[in-house]
């Protein structure tokens, strides 16, 4: 899955997005995108709870 940014109506940038919802026991229940096992930096990812 992508995502892209438009400004003016014209992308800007485009990214390439993968998600997994997990259970509480760490079970994965749901996936998007095709690469949902590759690592990730908890940098950006975790800005929305240290607010």
């Amino acid at each position: 899955m992508h995502v892209a940014v438009e400004r003016s109506g014209l992308v800007e940038a485009r990214h390439e997005v993968a998600a997994a919802a997990v259970d509480r026991d760490g079970r994965v229940i749901e996936t998007l995108g095709s690469d949902t096992d590759r690592p990730f930096f908890l940098r950006s990812a975790l800005k929305p709870f240290q607010a």
